[in-house]
């Protein structure tokens, strides 16, 4: 009878009292992870950081760079992670150059997982030191979903792009063997560079770190990325040869046959799936007439500790746009070039490959 009275009278106090708020998650405490390691912060540093400096500083005073408030604008994506350490060092770099950085950022979860909450404070924090701006925003969503062109993570990033800088730090492979193209951050990759090709007027930066081993990527993709390479080797003996000399081939004309032949984790792999990605870009830019610069990369190692096989690759590529005014080839109308027109990945071609070839195992150096 007793524990009958107790549960009405925990109905009737229940039906009475208002819902109890969830409460918010507290923060997640800072733990070591491998983005806090020395060889990180070289890439942040070495790569990333001067690169944006240097395409900042060209930028600047040019219409690419709008100054919606008070000063020149820096339009950012990435994956900032619980810590936003990166855009922490994007953000002061701009802050110093005299501009200010807009961030939009990747990170799914809900406001209840502790770690989206040690985000939030991050980001918040940045906002009120003024080194981004209160425009930046961390959408609750994966990256992969941008790929879909009627989602509502591509109409955010219709809405707050076109981007200066992409960066796309991710943890794992851009294409897994179990992944379909619903889930595939390679797809993501193709529908951004669609967007800024149709979307930016001055020139941009890439910034891809990703897992690369056998098992991690799906071999039909490495397939279709090194077709890339040989549509390049068929035509130019040049850049065959490079290639030759990369994979340390006695022939240049078994090109075609690298995939098959490098079957185990290590240099060898990342520079395979670097080459055949850097291609596949550059052949995407050429058709919308954007040229590409490689810029040096870099790999390290993600394995258990004692394993110091690199699986990482750490990859920078420079956009760009073509030039204003083209000649008439029919010479109706007398207007110049801009500059002067050359063909296509002319010298585009071999800038990746020697790049690629000198890749820089951080774990060693």
């Amino acid at each position: 009878m007793t524990g009958d009275l107790i549960d009405a009278d925990d109905q009737i106090v229940d039906d009475i009292l208002p819902v109890r708020p969830d409460e918010p998650a507290i923060p997640a405490p800072l733990t070591l992870q491998p983005w806090h390691r020395p060889r990180k912060q070289f890439v942040r540093e070495r790569q990333w950081a001067y690169l944006v400096q240097r395409l900042v500083s060209y930028q600047l005073g040019k219409p690419g760079m709008n100054s919606p408030h008070d000063r020149p604008e820096v339009r950012y994506l990435n994956l900032p992670g619980v810590d936003y350490l990166d855009t922490r060092l994007i953000g002061k770099l701009c802050n110093d150059l005299g501009c200010q950085l807009t961030a939009t950022g990747f990170l799914a979860g809900n406001e209840r997982n502790p770690q989206i909450a040690r985000a939030k404070v991050q980001e918040e924090g940045l906002i009120e030191s003024g080194l981004i701006s209160d425009y930046s925003h961390t959408l609750p969503r994966r990256l992969e979903e941008v790929a879909d062109l009627k989602s509502q993570t591509y109409r955010e990033l219709e809405r707050r792009g076109a981007f200066h800088i992409v960066n796309i730090d991710a943890c794992g492979s851009v294409a897994p063997p179990t992944s379909d193209h619903s889930r595939r951050l390679i797809d993501a990759i193709y529908r951004l560079l669609e967007f800024q090709f149709t979307s930016h007027a001055s020139r941009w930066l890439l910034f891809l770190t990703t897992d690369a081993r056998p098992a991690s990527v799906a071999r039909e993709t490495i397939g279709n990325l090194w077709n890339a390479v040989t549509l390049n080797a068929d035509s130019d003996a040049t850049f065959r040869h490079m290639v030759a000399d990369i994979f340390n081939l006695p022939k240049a004309d078994q090109v075609r046959f690298i995939p098959q032949s490098v079957s185990t984790a290590g240099t060898g792999f990342l520079q395979l799936l670097s080459l055949g990605f850097g291609k596949w870009a550059l052949h995407l830019a050429e058709r919308r007439q954007w040229r590409v610069k490689a810029h040096s990369t870099y790999c390290y190692s993600t394995t258990v500790k004692g394993d110091d096989t690199p699986t990482m690759a750490c990859l920078a590529y420079e956009f760009r746009p073509p030039p204003p005014t083209r000649p008439d080839p029919f010479g109706v109308a007398a207007v110049s070039a801009s500059e002067p027109i050359r063909a296509p990945g002319q010298t585009d071609s071999m800038r990746i490959a020697p790049k690629v070839n000198q890749m820089t195992n951080r774990d060693v150096t």
